[in-house]
C-alpha cells in the first residue's frame, strides 16, 4: 500500500517540483516510512514508502536503473519472486537483497512491457523509459492494487494511487461524472472498468497495460480468465488436493512481512478457512502467533458469530482481538473513506474493514489478510441446477436436489417439480423470457438489483436522462461455469475490492485477498460443477479441501449468519443525527439526483424498521450519494490533504519482542 504518482508533460514544459509537492501531499498517509522523488524534464515520478515485506525494508524508490534509461515506482507485492529471480539470472545472488522492485525493473528490461504477463501478486507500477519516451503503467489481475490517471491529450498525462492526489493538480477538475451517479443507485448501465465518480479521472483497467507516448495512448488486456478450461481429475480427493494446495499457496505468499501478521476472521467458511491454514504456517515456521481481528455484535446477538470465531481460537495459537460492530457509527468516518475510495461509499459494511484494520495496526500489525468475496471464486454452483434443467437431465437433477432441498429444509419434490415447471412445461421457452420471469427485472449488467430499487429513488429529471445509458439484464446463464465466470467479471465485484483494499492506507495496515490470487481463481472456474455443488452442499471443494485443517463445525455448517441486524442497528443506533442532517438539508446538488421527498419517505420508513429489502438498498445507495456530496462542513472532502483521522503513521522500526521481524 505504499504511494504512486507522477506527471509527464506531453507539450515537453518542465514538472514544476512543486506539482509533485501536492500529490504527495494528498497521499501522505501512504508513506510512513519514507518518500522520493525524481524529476527530468517533462516527466515526474514519486514514491511513499510502505514497509509491507522483508525486501522493502531495503528498497528506495523511485527506482533509477544503473545507465539511467527506466525509472520505476510501484505499490507491489511480487509473489512468484523464486521463478523471476532463475529467469532474470540471479543464481547465487542472495534473495533477501533483490526487492520486488528490482524484479520488476530487471523484468520490465528483459522483456518489455510483455513482462505483466509473467508478474503475479499485487501491483500497480509505472514505468519511464526513456530511449522509447514512452510512460506505462500496468495494474495486477483483479485490480487490488489502485491506479487512477487524468489524460489531457497534447499537454499533460498524470496518475496516482489515490483520486485526491490528482484532484490536487489545478488541470483537473472535480465536476462528477452522472453514468458513474446512475450506476451508484443501482440503474441497470453498462460496464465501465475504467470510470470513477469524476469525469476528468479514470482508473487503469485490472489486467491492462497503458502505453502513454508522443503518438498517443495505448491499452491493451495482457490477461483474462478462460470460462472453457474444465479441470478433468480422476476422483473427489485428487481435486480436493489440487484446491487445498493452492489455496495454501494463496495463503502463504501473504504472509510476507517485516512483522506480525492479523487475519481477519468472522467465523464463516473463508475467513476460517484463511486463519485456520495462516496459523499453522506461522506455526511451523516458528513466526507465529497469528493476530485474529474479528467484529462482534453484544447488542445484536442475530449477526454475532462469536460461537464458530471461537472455535478456530481454540484449535489453533492464534491471538485474538474484537471490534464491537454494533456499539459505533457506521458512518463516522465516511468522508474519510469516501476520500480514499475516490467517491461515493457503495456498501454500508465497509466500515468494518475501516475498523477491523484499524485493530489490526494497533496489534503491531502492517499485513492483514481478509477473505473478502471468498463466496465469489469458489462458486456455491447453485446454478448446476439450472445447467441441469436446461439440458433436460431430469433423474440427475433430482438426485441432486433431494439433499439440497431437504438442508434447505423444503420438501425434495416441491423443488423438484418447481424446476420440472420452470424448464420442461412452461411455454416461455426462451433464455430471455425465462431471465426476466425469475429474476422479475433481475440484475443488471453491474451485478446488482434493479427494477423497484432504482425506480423508488432518482430525481425524475435525471432517471430522464440516465434511460440512454441503460442495458437490458444479461439472459440467463447456460451453465454454472458460464455464470461463475460472469460473477468473477462483474463490475461490482472489481469495484468492491477496490473500495476494501481503500481501507487499509490510513489504518497503516496492507489488507491482502487469497481469494482473489490468480492461480486460485482460474483454479475455482476450472473445476467441474459438481464438485462445487455435492451431497446437497453448496462450496463443496473447499469443504473438502480443508479436511483436517477447519474445525467440522465450521468446515459443514450450512449458512452464515447475516451482519445485516448488526448493521441496521449500528446506523439506527449511532448514526440518527448525522442522517437526519443529511437528509433534512442536503447539499443542493443532492436534488440534481435524487428525489428528496423520496429519499426522507423511506429515511422515515428505515429509520423505523418498516422499509423492504429493495428499500433498504435504495436508502443506502441514496443516502451515501448524499453523504458524499454533502460532506462535514459543506466543502469537498476530496479537495482536503489534511491528516487523517488515525493519524500519521511512524516509520516501522521491526520488534525484537514477541510477534517481531519474520
Amino acid at each position: 500500500m505504499s504511494g504512486i504518482y507522477g506527471v509527464l508533460r506531453l507539450d515537453r514544459r518542465e514538472v514544476e517540483p512543486i506539482t509533485l509537492e501536492g500529490m504527495s501531499k494528498a497521499l501522505a498517509h501512504r508513506g510512513p516510512d519514507g518518500a522520493g522523488s525524481w524529476i527530468e524534464g517533462p516527466v515526474g515520478m514519486g514514491h511513499l514508502m510502505f514497509h509491507s515485506t522483508p525486501e522493502s525494508l531495503l528498497e528506495r524508490q523511485p527506482l533509477v536503473a544503473r545507465d539511467g534509461d527506466l525509472v520505476l515506482v510501484a505499490d507491489a507485492r511480487i509473489d512468484n519472486r523464486e521463478e523471476l529471480l532463475n529467469a532474470l539470472g540471479y543464481e547465487g545472488h542472495d534473495s533477501t537483497a533483490v526487492t520486488d522492485a528490482d524484479l520488476i525493473l530487471e523484468s520490465y528490461r528483459k522483456w518489455g512491457d510483455e513482462c505483466a504477463r509473467r508478474l503475479i501478486g499485487d501491483f500497480a507500477l509505472a514505468v519511464w523509459d526513456k530511449p522509447k519516451r514512452t510512460l506505462v503503467l500496468v495494474r495486477d489481475h483483479f485490480g487490488i492494487k489502485p491506479l487512477y490517471f487524468f489524460h489531457s491529450p497534447g499537454r499533460m498525462f498524470a496518475f496516482a494511487s489515490e483520486v485526491s492526489a490528482l484532484l490536487n493538480l489545478p488541470e483537473v477538475s472535480d465536476e462528477v461524472d452522472e453514468l458513474q451517479i446512475a450506476r451508484h443507485l443501482v440503474a441497470p448501465v453498462g460496464r465501465d472498468l475504467s470510470a470513477t465518480f469524476y469525469r476528468d479521472v479514470r482508473r487503469v483497467k485490472p489486467a491492462h497495460v497503458m502505453t502513454i507516448g508522443d503518438s498517443g495512448i495505448d491499452e491493451r488486456e495482457y490477461w483474462k480468465l478462460d470460462p472453457s478450461r474444465e479441470l478433468t481429475l480422476s476422483s473427489e480427493e485428487e481435486y480436493a488436493e489440487a484446491l487445498r494446495e493452492t489455496f495454501t499457496e494463496a495463503v502463504r505468499c501473504r504472509l510476507r512481512s517485516p512483522g506480525p501478521v492479523a487475519s481477519m476472521l468472522s467465523g464463516g467458511i473463508d475467513s476460517s478457512s484463511i486463519a485456520s491454514v495462516a496459523a499453522r504456517l506461522l506455526r511451523e515456521t516458528g513466526k507465529g502467533p497469528l493476530q485474529t481481528i474479528s467484529a462482534i455484535y453484544p447488542r445484536a446477538p442475530e449477526s454475532d458469530e462469536r460461537e464458530y470465531i471461537q472455535t478456530v481460537i481454540d484449535t489453533y495459537d492464534v491471538e485474538p482481538h474484537y471490534f464491537e460492530a454494533d456499539g459505533v457509527s457506521p458512518i463516522a468516518d465516511i468522508d474519510w473513506m469516501n476520500r480514499n475510495g475516490g467517491g461515493a461509499n457503495p456498501g454500508g459494511n465497509l466500515y468494518l474493514p475501516w475498523n477491523l484494520y484499524r485493530i489490526a495496526r494497533e496489534a503491531n500489525c502492517r499485513v492483514a489478510l481478509d477473505g473478502y468475496d471468498g463466496d465469489t471464486t469458489l462458486s456455491h454452483g447453485n446454478t448446476y441446477l439450472h445447467e441441469l434443467a436446461m439440458a433436460g437431465r431430469w433423474f440427475k437433477l433430482a438426485r441432486t436436489v433431494t439433499p439440497y432441498a431437504r438442508r434447505l429444509g423444503e420438501s425434495p419434490s416441491k423443488v423438484y417439480w418447481t424446476w420440472i415447471r420452470r424448464f420442461a412445461l412452461s411455454k416461455e421457452t426462451t433464455l430471455g423470457s425465462l431471465a426476466r420471469r425469475i429474476r422479475g427485472g433481475g440484475a443488471g449488467a453491474n451485478g446488482r438489483a434493479s427494477g423497484p430499487a432504482w425506480k423508488s429513488i432518482p430525481s425524475s429529471d435525471f432517471a430522464r436522462r440516465a434511460v440512454a445509458w441503460m442495458v437490458p439484464p444479461p439472459e440467463l446463464a447456460r451453465t454454472e461455469r458460464e455464470d461463475h465466470y460472469r460473477l468473477l467479471s462483474r463490475q461490482v465485484l472489481i469495484e468492491g475490492v477496490t473500495w476494501m483494499a481503500s481501507c487499509g492506507p490510513v489504518a497503516g495496515v496492507e489488507p491482502r485477498y487469497p481469494f482473489f490470487d490468480k492461480r486460485l481463481v482460474e483454479l475455482c472456474l476450472s473445476f467441474p460443477p459438481d464438485m462445487k455443488l455435492r451431497n446437497g452442499w453448496a462450496r463443496y471443494g473447499i469443504r473438502r479441501a480443508m479436511e483436517g485443517i477447519l474445525p467440522p463445525k465450521i468446515q459443514w455448517r450450512f449458512a452464515k449468519t447475516s451482519v445485516g441486524p448488526g448493521f441496521r442497528h449500528a446506523l439506527r443506533t449511532h448514526a440518527r443525527e448525522r442522517i437526519a442532517a443529511v437528509v433534512e438539508r442536503p447539499d443542493p446538488s443532492v436534488g440534481r439526483y435524487v428525489d428528496l421527498e423520496k429519499l426522507r419517505a423511506l429515511h422515515d420508513r428505515y429509520m423505523n424498521g418498516h422499509d423492504s429489502a429493495s428499500e433498504e438498498l435504495a436508502f443506502w445507495q441514496a443516502l451515501s450519494l448524499a453523504l458524499w456530496l454533502t460532506p462535514n462542513g459543506h466543502e469537498r472532502i476530496t479537495r482536503r490533504t489534511n491528516s487523517p483521522p488515525v493519524g500519521r503513521r511512524q516509520p516501522f522500526a521491526p520488534s525484537s519482542q514477541k510477534g517481531g521481524v519474520l
